[in-house]
């Protein structure tokens, strides 16, 4: 970040160098605060509504000066990219630079204007209607990533801010992070940086080459998460299940101790997906997020109940609860609940609804089961290359008789009030 230093005992500044023409204004040479010891992504974070007030007193400073020229030199400077700029207007910031007027921003606001570099976040919202052909969970998630990870890192765009060293520099720090992310989601943060220069380069915004292309993705290894999902234990269970008071995501965090789905693949089962055989239900799971995902898997007929008292219902889902977000999940209210809910009992990052997956998982391999069968039942790819290109996949009877052994040392009556 622009203005952002750290001394010899570790502490970080800001520091902005004041224009001689302001100088007697503010009486000092610069500005600086002390943000203390901290991390350098805490010190960013810090140095953020300092550096907006410095903008707004400077930008006010400058409007006081005498004897300004017919032309608003400062608006000039602070609205105008190359596409508009008058050659006027042009020779009157040029002149006023060779004065001493400005100079702590004449070089990158005429690099802007001649298509140099540009401020980072000027065309954030035109880059957001070049692509109105995607999703508009894809749009808001593309955006985000730019204004949360990207910009606030580069704070102008230029040859110097985006050389290949710089971009390396962006995308290592994330490898040092307390709470690093996954691979894929770095690459999602690199992909959109790129895509959103590409366009710049593209609309003639920015005439610069492209430097993204010699930049390496940190490995897996690198990356390797600190705090990873846990399974809960049968204990962590029940205080869970006594704690949750909502009727609906209770039965639903039951049917998945039971089963092992995915909370969204819970939340959009319809009624239709519940089949009944000789006084045994299945559920056939059709919205998943992988083609492995899409199964079918039988009922522990200890929460047959559960399912019973729902299929008796007219509602159109089994979980009605489970009112679409603006990108159509159903679980997110859901799961956000969950969220509230474990966090208040003191379970930390690693344990999240998708903990009880793990936790299906460990009790199917300790009872047994050959691991293409729990595979068939929790949506996983087949681990064997053989099962996975030829076989047909496991029955319906011994996936009954593995989710049939699935049991858990908790209060009976928190299962059976479900409902």
């Amino acid at each position: 970040m622009k203005y952002l230093y750290k001394d010899d005992r570790g502490c970080f500044w800001i520091r902005r160098v004041i224009a001689k023409e302001l100088r007697k204004h503010f009486g000092k040479t610069q500005l600086q605060k002390s943000l203390g010891v901290v991390s350098k992504s805490k010190a960013e974070s810090l140095a953020v509504p300092t550096l907006e007030l410095w903008r707004k007193e400077i930008k006010a400073a400058q409007e006081t000066l005498k004897d300004k020229p017919a032309d608003n030199v400062a608006e000039i400077l602070m609205t105008k990219d190359g596409h508009n700029v008058t050659d006027e207007e042009i020779d009157t910031v040029q002149q006023w630079a060779y004065q001493g007027y400005y100079s702590g921003e004449i070089d990158e606001r005429m690099a802007t204007m001649q298509g140099r570099a540009v401020p980072s976040d000027m065309f954030v919202e035109k880059h957001r209607e070049s692509i109105q052909h995607l999703t508009p969970k894809t749009i808001n998630q593309r955006i985000s990533r730019l204004k949360k990870e990207f910009l606030p890192n580069f704070e102008w765009l230029n040859e110097k801010s985006l050389s290949t060293r710089k971009l390396q520099q962006w995308i290592d720090s994330y490898a040092h992070k307390k709470n690093k992310p996954s691979l894929g989601t770095l690459r999602a943060y690199y992909q959109v940086a790129k895509l959103y220069v590409e366009w710049l380069r593209k609309e003639g915004l920015l005439n610069i080459a492209d430097t993204f292309t010699g930049v390496k993705l940190p490995s897996k290894k690198q990356l390797s998460v600190s705090n990873p999902r846990r399974p809960f234990s049968d204990k962590d269970l029940e205080q869970i299940l006594v704690a949750i008071k909502d009727r609906e995501l209770k039965a639903l965090t039951i049917l998945g101790m039971f089963t092992g789905a995915r909370i969204e693949e819970l939340a959009t089962l319809k009624i239709q997906n519940v089949h009944e055989q000789n006084k045994t239900y299945w559920i056939s799971i059709t919205d998943s997020k992988t083609e492995a995902g899409k199964r079918q898997v039988p009922i522990n007929r200890q929460i047959s109940h559960i399912i019973r008292s729902r299929v008796d219902n007219t509602e159109e889902y089994l979980f009605s609860g489970g009112a679409k977000n603006q990108y159509g999940n159903r679980s997110d209210a859901l799961s956000k609940k969950f969220g509230r809910i474990k966090t208040k009992l003191g379970f930390g990052r690693e344990y999240v609804f998708h903990s009880i997956r793990k936790t299906v998982a460990t009790k199917l391999e300790q009872a047994g089961f050959q691991e293409n069968i729990a595979a068939d039942i929790l949506g996983h790819e087949k681990p064997n290359i053989t099962y996975g290109l030829y076989s047909g996949g496991a029955s319906m009877e011994q996936k009954q008789e593995a989710i049939e052994a699935i049991k858990f040392d908790i209060n009976e009556e928190l299962i059976k009030q479900a409902g």
